[in-house]
């Protein structure tokens, strides 16, 4: 063997009795925290917060905004009572048979239909039971830059007498054939082109003159129906006429009015009316929120302006986590903080009816989010932003969890401790859908800690 080679192998047989002497030596995972200031040591902990108390409460509103169904129709159940859905919309020309716009001299009128697309899988209720529904006109311009509510009081808003009365069952698209005294009046009222409500681009124009339709159920209408969901976007209002060019010669005119709210910012939305009576929230005291008031163990929450849970993170939740907050530590990093609640006996039936997500409203009458569930940010049409915040039905664990760690981490920096509330109701996008679902709010077998907060935190100085 060369001496190179004898020293590089005295050398490797070295490093080798190194390597598997550090082999044997117990890692200290706190080797050098001495060396670390005291003033930069950190203590990361979690920690299980009770202290979260449940009210039921009804808004008497929230805003009509347009979603991507307008409901019509009646349901009940037994758990949320009666449900009475309204649909409000207006109507525009989308598209003209003739390019002079003109429906010209002595036009005959052959038919004025209403089309309304129905989405087959977004209904809710017993399509089986037939319905009246009333086509009422608008009296009342409704405006897309102003604000309207669910609870609204139409009637002071439309023609008393209806349009057309038409029944229907199942769930297919709806045609109705828009004939008698009053439909010919309207028909006659559409012939009219004067002041430009065809040639401008302007819809105002036309919106000004016709403010739009409202289909309701009737009065003798059957509660044990369904609420069937209209697509305006597909909707439309066709008008059929022709006129003579001579003794042989007739032109067919047809124009396409769109319910569409979205290429021409027409307004469409919904109204609701409830009716507890004779259901489980027959004795239930709404808006009973104080702290002193009695909590509840079941939280219902519903759809269509319907019933809300109202949270209460009392002073001892927030005095719980402040006291992590001792000496030598100043402040307190949130890092995760976790609330899982329970569905109440969720049968395969109810987590078919159960919302599918669930949002948080500081402020539900106006819609206002808590900072984790900014759902607007989802919403944007060029950049959406996938919210940690979470909030959808887990069908394997039956239950919902919710991301509220910036909400938590709010009342940690807060200089005093006081409660802080918020509302669970559906979120944003099944706002005006016709879903529920209750919630256990008090330990049962399946779920012994409701309304627990799993909170990770860094304590720093």
């Amino acid at each position: 063997m060369s001496k190179r080679f004898a020293r590089w192998a005295t050398k490797g047989s070295l490093l080798g009795m190194l390597i598997g002497a550090a082999a044997c030596v117990g890692v200290d995972n706190e080797m050098g925290n001495s060396l670390i200031p005291q003033d930069q040591q950190l203590k990361i902990a979690q920690m299980e917060v009770t202290g979260i108390n449940a009210y039921q409460a009804k808004v008497d509103s929230i805003p009509a905004v347009y979603h991507s169904y307008g409901y019509v129709g009646r349901t009940e159940n037994p758990t949320f009572g009666k449900t009475q859905a309204i649909w409000v919309g207006q109507y525009a020309p989308f598209w003209f048979s003739v390019e002079e716009l003109s429906f010209g001299e002595n036009p005959q009128i052959d038919s004025l239909v209403l089309y309304l697309t129905v989405n087959s899988s977004a209904y809710f209720g017993d399509t089986t039971v037939s319905q009246t529904f009333q086509l009422h006109e608008l009296k009342t311009r409704f405006h897309s830059n102003s604000m309207y509510y669910t609870n609204r009081d139409i009637s002071k808003d439309i023609d008393p007498e209806p349009l057309m009365t038409f029944e229907y069952k199942g769930h297919g698209n709806i045609r109705v054939p828009l004939t008698g005294e009053k439909a010919n009046n309207l028909a006659n009222r559409l012939l009219d082109n004067s002041g430009g409500i065809y040639e401008s681009d302007n819809d105002s124009l036309f919106v000004n003159r016709f403010p739009g339709f409202c289909l309701l159920p009737a009065e003798t209408s059957n509660w044990n129906a369904a609420a069937i969901p209209i697509e305006p976007s597909s909707s439309t209002l066709g008008f059929f006429t022709h006129r003579a060019i001579d003794a042989q010669t007739d032109t067919a005119i047809s124009v396409v009015y769109t319910f569409d709210p979205t290429s021409l910012s027409l307004v469409n939305f919904n109204l609701y009316q409830h009716d507890y009576s004779g259901s489980e929230l027959a004795n239930v005291t709404f808006n009973d929120t104080l702290p002193t008031s009695q909590t509840v163990s079941l939280g219902y929450i519903q759809g269509a302006a319907g019933v809300s849970t109202y949270i209460r993170f009392t002073e001892e939740f927030v005095q719980a986590l402040k006291d992590k907050i001792q000496d030598p530590y100043r402040l307190m990093l949130v890092n995760g903080a976790y609330l899982n609640i329970g569905l109440h006996n969720p049968t395969p039936e109810i987590l078919d009816q159960a919302c599918v997500r669930l949002g948080s409203y500081a402020n539900y009458s106006s819609l206002t989010p808590i900072s984790d569930y900014e759902y607007t940010d989802e919403m944007d049409a060029y950049n959406p932003i996938t919210l940690p915040y979470g909030g959808y039905l887990n069908r394997t664990h039956n239950n919902y969890s919710f991301n509220i760690t910036r909400f938590v981490q709010t009342f940690v920096n807060a200089p005093e401790v006081k409660s802080y509330t918020y509302m669970l109701a559906p979120s944003f996008g099944e706002l005006y859908g016709q879903t529920g679902v209750v919630l256990d709010m008090e330990p049962t077998e399946e779920n012994p800690t409701p309304l627990t907060v799993t909170v990770t935190y860094t304590l720093m100085h």
